[in-house]
């Protein structure tokens, strides 16, 4: 068996090399490069009518995996919390309410954030046919 050293081979051993014995050797390893989360589609204003549901939704793109965080008027929305319905797998964001109410309306904040950076993406939800006190 003859072993070349790297360093020594020539030009034509070299060819002979990569076309040759190179085959044998593979790699099953997958390279991974870690990347700050980014948003592929941003959260969008909803309009809705009082009692009907809402759904937000964003794509989102990072490696590792992020973690989401949902912030309603700047404070954020706890994650057992029973009003909303909140689900990430990994590149979809939602945040879904099932009957909104007026008191609902405001600013919605998607907030990602992994080893590398974070990101935000905000949005409106506006309730039409709020019914107005008379006083």
């Amino acid at each position: 068996m003859i072993f070349f050293s790297i360093g020594s081979l020539s030009c034509k051993g070299l060819k002979y090399f990569i076309n040759n014995i190179s085959p044998f050797f593979t790699s099953t390893a997958q390279y991974s490069r870690d990347v700050a989360p980014k948003f592929l589609q941003n959260l969008e204003d909803i309009k809705v009518k009082d009692g009907e549901p809402a759904k937000f939704s964003c794509k989102i793109s990072a490696t590792p995996k992020p973690s989401v965080q949902w912030l309603f008027k700047g404070k954020e929305i706890p994650p057992d919390d029973d009003i909303f319905d909140m689900t990430f797998d990994g590149s979809l964001a939602t945040l879904s309410l099932s009957d909104v109410l007026p008191e609902d309306e405001g600013e919605y904040t998607c907030s990602v954030r992994n080893s590398k950076g974070s990101c935000a993406s905000s949005a409106r939800l506006i309730v039409q046919g709020k019914k107005t006190s008379v006083d």
